[in-house]
């Protein structure tokens, strides 16, 4: 079947008969992967019981119906009880439930963009004192007192590094 460069998507035929099969099919992949967020990116085994149109990153080593299928983007849909996966492309993100944290996929694995909760240095934060004028700032990981001035200065830059 032919299917679109970037996302995969089935491609309809000329003189297709059962044409809405191919676009559904297009259109729930596109439902699934646009805004992603998957429940969690590090299992290597299916779980039992997942919703409608969970979505987990298949961890490294995977087993069972998900052998074969690491870093691709595992789909349930329960009204055929069947799993479907998508590689990923170079520049993908997703956002996992289960550690807060935003990823990007490199090409080869699954790397944390930013910072996640357990790397917040919330220590740091909750140890401030800002004085009249100041803004609180940081980058997750180190955060300190500066004037309206120097803050911009350190959100455009960390503006900069997320978002090219």
């Amino acid at each position: 079947m032919t299917a679109t460069t970037n996302f995969s998507l089935p491609l309809l035929y000329s003189n297709q008969s059962q044409k809405e099969v191919t676009v559904n099919q297009a259109l729930q992949q596109i439902d699934c992967v646009m805004q992603m967020a998957v429940v969690s990116r590090t299992l290597t085994l299916a779980p039992t019981s997942p919703s409608d149109g969970a979505k987990y990153v298949v961890g490294t080593g995977a087993t069972g119906v998900w052998a074969g299928q690491d870093n691709r983007i595992a789909i349930y849909a329960a009204n055929g009880s069947t799993w479907s996966f998508v590689a990923p492309q170079e520049g993908w993100t997703c956002f996992s439930i289960a550690d807060h944290a935003l990823y990007e996929f490199d090409g080869s694995s699954w790397a944390v963009l930013g910072y996640t909760a357990a790397t917040s240095g919330l220590a740091d934060f909750a140890s401030l004192t800002p004085t009249a004028g100041n803004l609180i700032v940081g980058n997750g990981a180190h955060w300190v007192t500066e004037t309206p001035v120097q803050a911009i200065g350190q959100v455009a830059m960390q503006m900069a590094l997320i978002f090219g």
